[in-house]
C-alpha cells in the first residue's frame, strides 16, 4: 500500500492504458493485434534501422581500410619500379655518354689514321681548378714521350709535358708553357698560337706576329702550321674571337678560342709519333 500511494500518479496512467487497450481488443480484437503490432514496429524500426545502418558503414569502411592497404601496397610497388627504372635511366645515358665519347674520339682517330695513337683517360688536373694541365692513365710503358701530341673532341688539345712510367701530364694550348706554330685556314696567314695568364682564366689563347696586312677576320678557322716542329699540320686549334692592332703597329694579334672544351674533357687521343724537332713550335 505505501508502494502505490507514493506512485500513485504513475498507477493510475498505467491502469488507464491497460484498460484502454482491453476495451479496443474487446470491441476489435483484429484492431488491437494490429495496434500492438504498429506500437512495437514503432519501437522495433528504429532500432533496427540503426542497427543495420550500423553493419553497413562498418562494412563500407572495413572494405575502404581494406582498399587502401591494397593501393598503399600498389603504390609502394609502383615506387620500387619508378626507383629501378630511374637508375636503369641513370646507367643507360652514361652508356649513351660513353659512347658518344668513344665514338667521337674514333673519329678523331679515322681522321688521323695516317698517325699512330693511344688513348688515355683524364685522371687529374694541375691545379685542381684550372684546365691547363691534366694527368692521363698513360706513360712510358704504353709508348708515351714528352712533346707528343693529345687530340680531343674538336681538334688539339696539348702536349705531354711530363712522361712517367704510368702516367703523364698533358699541358693545354691555352698553357703559358704552350706555343703553336699556326696559320688561317682561310687567308694561309700565319703566326703562333701562345697561351696567355689571363686569357688562360677565361679559357681563350693568344695568337701573336701576325702580319699587319693579314685579312683574318672572327671566326676564321686556326690550324697547325706545316711549320710547326711538334705538331702535324691541319690540325684544328680554334676560331679567332677578335683581332686587334698591337702596339707596334707592325703586327696584330687574336685571341682565339679553342675548338676542345677543355671544361669538359675526359678522354684524349695521344699520337705516339713523334715529328721533326729542329723548327720551332
Amino acid at each position: 500500500m505505501e508502494f502505490l500511494t507514493k506512485h500513485k500518479k504513475i498507477f493510475i496512467i498505467v491502469m488507464t492504458i491497460l484498460c484502454l487497450f482491453l476495451i479496443v481488443f474487446t470491441l476489435n480484437p483484429s484492431g488491437f493485434s494490429k495496434t500492438l503490432r504498429s506500437a512495437v514496429g514503432i519501437i522495433i524500426n528504429p532500432v533496427s534501422g540503426a542497427v543495420s545502418g550500423a553493419v553497413y558503414w562498418a562494412g563500407d569502411r572495413i572494405g575502404f581500410i581494406s582498399q587502401m592497404n591494397s593501393l598503399h601496397d600498389r603504390v609502394r610497388e609502383l615506387e620500387d619500379e619508378n626507383s629501378r627504372l630511374t637508375i636503369e635511366n641513370t646507367r643507360l645515358q652514361e652508356a649513351k655518354e660513353e659512347i658518344e665519347k668513344l665514338s667521337e674520339l674514333l673519329r678523331i682517330k679515322n681522321e688521323y689514321a695516317d698517325y699512330p695513337t693511344v688513348g688515355a683517360k683524364i685522371i687529374g688536373k694541375e691545379p685542381v681548378d684550372s684546365y691547363d694541365a691534366y694527368k692521363i692513365n698513360k706513360g712510358e710503358n704504353d709508348g708515351l714521350k714528352v712533346n707528343m701530341v693529345a687530340l680531343a673532341p674538336g681538334g688539339l688539345m696539348g702536349m705531354v709535358r711530363e712522361c712517367n712510367t704510368f702516367d703523364s701530364v698533358v699541358v693545354s694550348l691555352i698553357d703559358d708553357r704552350s706555343s703553336i706554330a699556326a696559320m688561317c685556314s682561310r687567308t694561309n696567314d700565319k703566326g703562333f698560337v701562345k697561351g696567355d695568364s689571363e686569357l688562360m682564366r677565361q679559357g681563350l689563347c693568344l695568337m701573336e706576329y701576325i702580319d699587319i696586312d693579314a685579312q683574318i677576320l672572327p671566326g676564321d678557322e686556326i690550324l697547325t702550321s706545316p711549320l710547326s716542329a711538334y705538331y702535324p699540320p691541319g690540325i684544328i686549334i680554334g676560331r679567332v674571337k677578335e683581332v686587334a692592332l698591337d702596339n707596334n703597329r707592325l703586327t696584330k694579334h687574336a685571341i682565339i678560342e679553342p675548338s676542345v672544351s677543355l671544361s669538359h674533357l675526359e678522354t684524349i687521343l695521344i699520337i705516339t709519333q713523334e715529328f721533326n724537332t729542329t723548327a720551332s713550335g
